[in-house]
């Protein structure tokens, strides 16, 4: 008798190991739950008492047991498969067919979805980078206007302001013409790659030259930026070059032979017209290319000896090199010997041939030249600051001189 004991719970299917003869087995009045199930049908021959607890209802094997006393109990409702445990109710049974057709549903939508997602992300990150790079524009352009206000010879350059308008800027704004602008160019950058006026293209690189006009001196790369020796390059600027070895032909020796950045001589790229200017400028006598002017061969007080390369009356006698630079190699080398006295002079030149002197024993003159009757000359030794030098003769560089 295990009545009004408290037991709760389910009544345990270990009940059904009981002795098969027991008779009687009363359970009443306690708080048991859940259902009398067909496991515990091996005491169907014992009289049994359910009533007083929480049993929901009793299985099948039970319903024809008169010894079973359970109160107001019912009968469970069948299962379409019998359990040992009770089954919650269930939705009306789906095939596989129909989860195949949900599944599908679903993955379509994620994936439609997915494509959204990711299409919508792509037109607001293009949106974003098409504003933040026309923004960096904006302000890249504005940041070039604002500094151009501060280069006003650049600014109207750029703007095609007439050719007076120009120079006067420049006159007025010497200090800026070669400070950069936000690209890195100078005034004088801008005029040449926009080709602005001859007169405005003209002052600019005159005041971009590698040498100082007021003091001579050499002037760094980063302020004369190899401009001289990129025009020079270019028969388009035959003028240019000219006008500005007219106005500094006290110059014209340190341009002929200013250098690029490859360390080539201005003369020796120069465009064939230019070239030929150039030599005109700096050749002694348009002719001959004196090799150290600060340091004569020799010098006594009557006479000065120089060497220089012979480049002939028509200056053909030069050869170019595969880059375009002309090469000094094949050209003769000669003396340039410079006489104060006329008496002098003329017993060089005209003692060979009035005692038919050998060329093999004394050295021939090749040319000869008198301040008296020739006016180049005169300006050469002008220019070169020789005035005590009336005369010269050229002869062929001997192997030795008389100091050896």
């Amino acid at each position: 008798y295990l009545s009004s004991n408290l037991f709760s719970g389910m009544i345990p299917d270990s009940f059904s190991n009981l002795n098969q003869s027991l008779t009687t087995m009363s359970l009443s009045a306690n708080m048991l739950t859940g259902k009398l199930t067909n496991n515990l049908c091996s005491l169907s021959n014992s009289s049994i008492d359910i009533s007083g607890n929480s049993i929901t209802c009793y299985e099948s094997c039970w319903l024809n047991v008169d010894k079973l006393k359970t109160g107001e109990i019912p009968l469970c409702a069948p299962t379409s498969y019998p359990t040992s445990f009770p089954t919650s109710p269930t939705m009306s049974p789906t095939t596989s067919n129909s989860y195949s057709v949900v599944d599908m549903k679903s993955l379509v939508y994620v994936m439609t979805l997915s494509i959204v997602v990711v299409f919508t992300t792509s037109l607001l990150l293009l949106f974003y980078y098409h504003n933040k790079k026309s923004r960096d524009k904006t302000k890249v352009w504005r940041d070039k206007l604002q500094k151009l206000k501060n280069l006003p010879v650049h600014k109207l350059i750029l703007e095609k302001a007439s050719e007076s308008v120009i120079l006067d800027a420049i006159d007025n704004h010497m200090s800026t013409i070669n400070q950069e602008d936000s690209d890195g160019n100078t005034a004088v950058d801008i005029a040449i790659s926009s080709k602005s006026h001859p007169l405005v293209l003209e002052k600019l690189i005159e005041l971009s030259l590698p040498i100082d006009i007021s003091t001579g001196k050499s002037i760094s790369a980063h302020q004369h930026r190899y401009v001289w020796c990129s025009i020079v390059q270019d028969d388009n600027y035959f003028d240019i070059v000219k006008a500005i070895l007219t106005r500094r032909c006290n110059f014209a020796y340190e341009l002929a032979y200013s250098t690029d950045r490859n360390n080539r001589k201005a003369l020796n790229i120069a465009s064939p017209n230019n070239h030929k200017l150039l030599k005109e400028y700096t050749l002694f006598m348009k002719r001959y290319e004196i090799i150290n002017k600060d340091f004569p061969f020799h010098k006594s007080g009557t006479s000065m000896v120089y060497t220089a390369y012979d480049h002939g009356v028509d200056c053909n006698n030069i050869s170019t090199l595969s880059d375009g630079e002309r090469s000094t190699d094949r050209l003769p080398l000669i003396a340039l010997k410079f006489i104060t006295y006329k008496m002098q002079y003329n017993l060089e030149v005209h003692v060979r041939d009035d005692y038919q002197l050998n060329s093999e024993y004394i050295i021939n003159v090749i040319d000869h030249y008198s301040a008296d009757s020739n006016f180049l000359f005169s300006f050469e030794l002008v220019r070169n600051n020789w005035n005590i030098y009336r005369y010269c003769i050229t002869m062929p560089l001997a192997d030795k001189n008389l100091e050896l």
